[in-house]
């Protein structure tokens, strides 16, 4: 299946009128976010919080063929992740947005503005979570003998809570500075890292890691013996995520997409009134369900999370065959056509989007407990195809690892130049599909042609086709 321009302007009207009505409200009584209905926002007033592991994918790209080791780091991932999440539910006006990988993302949200002093009460309550996660990574490592090293990004401010997306894919959002700040702000190195509002907020003394925490870490890692986690490689069968946990699937190799809608924070932090913010939304709603559609529906990829404005998706033999990284450039490709009728289909919509991809060994699994969990994907990989499209990519472009572009077939390779350690590509779809389709007849293959003269004609290989009498591409 390939992405289809007509298709895909009907799907981006109706997206966008699916929520017409949309509600914007202050949040300032208790109720549970991740439970937003689809027409339903709320300005939440907080800090964000991104608390990550920044040694755990060198860790786990030095595991290479090691069972034994991988089997151990998983699992102690696993409970390191586990123990997050407890300490958060500890933390009274927190809410788990969702773990990125190893990264947790989090929000505090209580006191509401009503107390006085509220800013200072929030920013001390992430503050302190902060300072106790560490103690507790720092008891978890004496446990399992390995080192959990920390980096967190932090800053308050307003930002908009939204649970949005595909049908079947929709998951707890923020949108504003608040929360684009706070990640951008790591660095990838060990530390706590402040934003510019947060420094506004004077802080108190973070209170100690309760003593509880010391048997909790101990019942933890006994009830997650090593041995009941399981590696497995799904190289004819694709994914089963129902199985997911205490199994792992380990992708050899495993391609990462990354994409993500350059410049929306500012431009919705830029609106004056409610119903300019209101009208972006529901574009944002209708732009992401088309990136869905493109990624992870017309070219074979696993939807794994939506992070904010930008999408990851996972690509693999299993579920691709043999040409599923020609299907990533592909899906990009159509991508950027996408975002061209955005900007036609949608009111004062004038944004681009940039995609990184990599392959290389990765990891996909669960963690959390049934019910709550959230899809991981774990590897260097993942966080060079997030980085490849956070600092490298140019607007309407993908830039992809040196692994990635040795999979590609010379025809997508042709598209690419080569950038220092990276390749990088602006892609045009009907190009590419123009040169698929040359392919056929230089193969000299059975050809079927399908599809209607007014909307245009597709030429596929089938074994019930016409071999066509010469290559059209013979001297």
């Amino acid at each position: 299946m390939t992405w289809n321009e007509n298709d895909a302007r009907k799907r981006i009207r109706d997206s966008f009128n699916e929520i017409k009505g949309l509600s914007l409200a202050e949040l300032v009584k208790e109720m549970n976010l991740h439970e937003l209905a689809l027409k339903e926002t709320r300005k939440v007033k907080g800090v964000h919080l991104y608390l990550d592991v920044v040694n755990f994918a060198d860790e786990l790209d030095s595991a290479k063929e090691d069972k034994a080791k991988l089997k151990k780091l998983l699992r102690d991932a696993n409970v390191y992740q586990r123990l997050m999440r407890d300490l958060l539910r500890d933390t009274d006006g927190s809410v788990r947005v969702h773990f990125q990988g190893v990264r947790l993302h989090a929000v505090f949200h209580k006191p509401y503005d009503t107390q006085a002093g509220a800013d200072t009460d929030r920013l001390s309550a992430a503050n302190t979570f902060v300072a106790q996660a560490k103690d507790l990574a720092a008891l978890l490592s004496k446990a399992v003998d390995r080192a959990f090293t920390l980096e967190a990004g932090i800053e308050c401010g307003e930002t908009i809570a939204a649970v949005n997306g595909q049908a079947g894919a929709r998951e707890l959002m923020f949108v504003g500075d608040a929360a684009n700040v706070a990640a951008k702000i790591l660095t990838g190195g060990e530390g706590t890292r402040i934003g510019p509002e947060a420094l506004k907020v004077k802080l108190g003394t973070p209170a100690a890691l309760p003593a509880k925490w010391k048997s909790q870490v101990d019942d933890e890692v006994k009830a997650h013996p090593i041995d009941s986690f399981e590696t497995y490689q799904p190289t004819d069968v694709a994914i089963d995520y129902e199985a997911l946990g205490l199994k792992t699937a380990d992708l050899v190799p495993g391609g990462t997409f990354f994409a993500d809608i350059k410049g929306f924070t500012k431009h919705i932090n830029s609106l004056k009134t409610d119903a300019e913010k209101i009208e972006a939304l529901r574009s944002l709603h209708a732009v992401r369900s088309e990136m869905h559609q493109i990624a992870a529906r017309d070219y074979a990829g696993d939807f794994l999370q939506y992070q904010g404005d930008r999408i990851q998706t996972i690509h693999y033999k299993a579920k691709g065959s043999r040409t599923w990284a020609n299907k990533v450039i592909e899906a990009a490709a159509a991508m950027v056509r996408a975002f061209e009728l955005f900007k036609e289909e949608l009111p004062n919509f004038d944004l681009g989007v940039t995609m990184g991809a990599a392959a290389g060994r990765t990891f996909v699994t669960k963690v959390g407990v049934k019910g709550d969990r959230d899809l991981i994907a774990l590897g260097l990989p993942v966080t060079t195809a997030a980085s490849l499209q956070d600092d490298l990519a140019t607007a309407g472009s993908i830039a992809i690892n040196a692994e990635f572009y040795g999979l590609l077939g010379e025809d997508e390779q042709e598209e690419f130049t080569k950038i220092g350690d990276h390749y990088e590509a602006s892609l045009k779809l009907k190009k590419l599909l123009a040169k698929a389709e040359g392919r056929l007849f230089e193969m000299n293959t059975p050809l079927a042609v399908s599809g209607d003269p007014r909307t245009g004609r597709s030429v596929t290989q089938s074994p019930t086709g016409v071999r066509p009498a010469k290559s059209y591409f013979s001297k």
